[in-house]
């Protein structure tokens, strides 16, 4: 995979040698260095952990289908994280399902459905107490669904609250993602609010 010369240096890593992954411009989403080994480390992942439905076996399964993502396996990403989060809502694994959630908002970035995706965020951070270890996760999310939708104005206020909250963290992998979000933002053409959904769209576009 070619890679454009102004993606974020920082390397990332879902599970080890083989799941490394970069956040690529022009929406800081996940692409994975080597296609086929994130791919055969996915399969590896759901097959370990399918048959269970436990909460840790979800949770393998939440990060099987990002890994799918990472590898382009967009449908197979989708189905498998809506599996994931119907059963993790049933046990109450509350946390699981947020993560999982944000997993599915970068799937349908990547799908091009970038109204589902802001709503399913915005949902997501609805649902975070002041206090909570995700909070952060979900304002960071929701910023770069935002930008992907062209409403500026609200990524920068949502992203500038996400890299407030990770400051107070100090986790400095974190700190960075965001301000590249924002840095990224910076360059973008201004645009304030969102872009009527899909279906609204064709409806006023001459027939």
């Amino acid at each position: 995979m070619t890679y454009a010369p102004d993606v974020s240096d920082c390397l990332l890593t879902v599970a080890g040698k083989g799941t490394e992954y970069r956040l690529c411009p022009p929406h800081l989403l996940p692409e994975a260095i080597d296609q086929a080994a994130m791919l055969t480390a996915a399969q590896a992942t759901l097959a370990q952990h399918s048959a269970s439905e436990s909460a840790e076996a979800l949770r393998a399964q939440s990060m099987a289908a990002f890994m799918l993502l990472c590898a382009g396996e967009l449908d197979k990403a989708e189905a498998v994280l809506r599996r994931v989060i119907a059963k993790q809502n049933a046990i109450g694994d509350a946390g699981a399902r947020s993560g999982s959630e944000l997993r599915l908002v970068q799937v349908l970035q990547r799908l091009g459905r970038v109204n589902e995706a802001v709503s399913l965020a915005t949902e997501v951070l609805a649902r975070q107490s002041k206090d909570s270890p995700r909070e952060h996760f979900a304002l960071h999310h929701l910023g770069k669904a935002l930008m992907q939708a062209g409403a500026q104005g609200e990524a920068r206020v949502t992203l500038s609250r996400a890299l407030t909250l990770r400051l107070a963290l100090g986790n400095a992998e974190l700190i960075a993602s965001t301000r590249h979000a924002l840095a990224l933002l910076h360059k973008s053409p201004l645009r304030t609010a969102l872009p009527p959904p899909e279906d609204a769209a064709e409806e006023l576009s001459p027939k």
